[in-house]
């Protein structure tokens, strides 16, 4: 009888793992998110003015943009300004719409030269592309630009 006890506990063993393997869930498959759907963007044509070849002049310039507002417009110019030699980091604008008058605020990356730096082309490229673009957009009735950086007036 003493060699069915232990023959006994290894079926009863046996089964008690069998039972404990078949009762795991099967892995689940992971499944992926369907991919968000990315809200369309209708592209506009917006007008700028950008320096020609030789930076003499201003010539107006059909772009297609996203944004077709005022703060499109300047995005557009100043990524057409921005080099490898100089670059804006970014800006804001503040509107007095009795003065009709846009204020732009320039940020340059640290350890960037002055604005007041930059030669005559690079000034005429981006103060008077800015200055024209704004100024010839009737809807903003915008008459004058001003610029400054981080709150200080930019004297040329």
């Amino acid at each position: 009888m003493s060699a069915k006890v232990p023959r006994f506990f290894a079926l009863t063993l046996a089964l008690s793992l069998f039972g404990l393997t078949a009762c795991q869930q099967p892995p689940q498959l992971e499944t992926q998110a369907p991919a968000p759907v990315m809200p369309t963007t209708t592209m506009a044509t917006l007008e700028v003015y950008l320096p020609d070849a030789n930076c003499e002049t201003l010539v107006p310039t059909q772009v297609e943009a996203a944004q077709t507002d005022m703060e499109g417009a300047i995005a557009i110019v100043i990524d057409h300004f921005n080099t490898a030699d100089y670059a804006i980091a970014g800006y804001r604008v503040a509107l007095n719409p009795q003065t009709h008058t846009a204020t732009i605020d320039l940020r340059t990356p640290p350890n960037s030269r002055p604005l007041q730096t930059l030669s005559a082309c690079q000034q005429f490229a981006l103060f008077g592309s800015l200055r024209q673009t704004l100024t010839h957009h009737a809807t903003w009735q915008i008459q004058t630009v001003e610029f400054t950086q981080q709150g200080e007036a930019i004297v040329l």
